[in-house]
C-alpha cells in the first residue's frame, strides 16, 4: 500500500506532462510547455538527438564519431554529449579523448562558453 501512494504523485506528473505534449502540438504557441518538454528531454538520456519543426537542435545531444569524423576515435566512439535549446548549447557539455576517457567539461549560456 505504501508503495502505490508513493507512486501516486509521479503517476500526476506523467499525466500531466503527456497532457502538456498534447497541448503543445495544438497551440505551438505556447512556449512554457515549449521549454518544459526541452528541459524534460535534456534530463532524459534515453531520448537524445532531436530536431525540431524548424530544423533546430533541442534537448539532450551525443555526438559520436559518426558524424565528427575525428582522427583515432571509433566510428561509435562518443565524442560530446549535452544539452540544446533553440540550436544552442545550454548548460554542460562533456568532450570526450579517442580512449573514451573526459577530455574536457563546459558549461554554455546561449552557445557561449561561461567557464
Amino acid at each position: 500500500m505504501r508503495k502505490i501512494i508513493l507512486l501516486l504523485p509521479v503517476i500526476a506528473l506523467m499525466a500531466s506532462c503527456k497532457h502538456d505534449v498534447e497541448v503543445n502540438k495544438v497551440n505551438k504557441v505556447d512556449t512554457t510547455v515549449h521549454t518544459r518538454l526541452v528541459i524534460g528531454l535534456a534530463s532524459d538520456t534515453n531520448r537524445h538527438n532531436f530536431t525540431d519543426d524548424n530544423g533546430k537542435r533541442q534537448g539532450y545531444w551525443i555526438v559520436t564519431n559518426r558524424t565528427a569524423n575525428l582522427p583515432g576515435y571509433d566510428s561509435n566512439a562518443k565524442v560530446e554529449e549535452g544539452a540544446y535549446q533553440d540550436g544552442m548549447k545550454e548548460g554542460q557539455w562533456i568532450e570526450y579523448n579517442a580512449d573514451g576517457s573526459v577530455k574536457s567539461a563546459i558549461t554554455f549560456k546561449n552557445d557561449q562558453p561561461i567557464n
